[in-house]
């Protein structure tokens, strides 16, 4: 569900765990924090739609589990190394 609005702190209580156990183990079995394996997904999921869907950009951030525009904006070009909408013509 890593496009709905889930906290560390919720994510550790389903697992039923304290946060700092939960962010080490999560880190231990991923390689990643918590944060930046949900961004890489969210991203993934944006790239998807931006491929896929004549959604506009903004929609697609919504939809991809980002609260804020320039985080979206911020996060997908530092993980791809272009602008969402770069990215969908060049997949065109």
């Amino acid at each position: 569900n890593f496009f709905e609005q889930l906290t560390v702190d919720a994510a550790a209580r389903a697992c039923g765990m304290s946060r700092r156990k939960f962010t080490n183990d999560f880190r231990d079995k991923t390689g990643k924090t918590w944060l930046a394996y949900l961004n890489v997904r969210r991203i993934e999921h944006a790239k998807t739609l931006l491929r896929d869907t004549e959604s506009k950009v903004t929609s697609i951030a919504f939809q991809s589990g980002f609260e804020e525009l320039s985080t979206f904006y911020r996060t997908f070009n530092r993980l791809t190394g272009m602008r969402p909408l770069d990215y969908r013509t060049q997949s065109m």
